[in-house]
């Protein structure tokens, strides 16, 4: 069974979060996972809550992670 991670990113060192973005995705690749999306804009259709950004992953099994 699939499994799903979404987090909110709030970037406080963008020269910092630059350098993770260039890392990252080949961890996430090393486990098996992907991204299904990422970035800034989002539009929240129900709710008030209003992440800056915002990152998910899918992964096949939670061993995986």
């Amino acid at each position: 069974m699939s499994v799903y991670v979404m987090t909110e990113a709030v970037v406080h060192d963008v020269e910092a979060y630059e350098k993770y973005k260039a890392q990252a995705p080949q961890y996430v690749a090393r486990h098996g996972g992907e991204y299904c999306c990422r970035g800034g804009a989002v539009d929240v259709l129900v709710g008030d809550w209003r992440p800056e950004r915002i990152v998910m992953l899918n992964f096949p099994v939670a061993g995986s992670l």
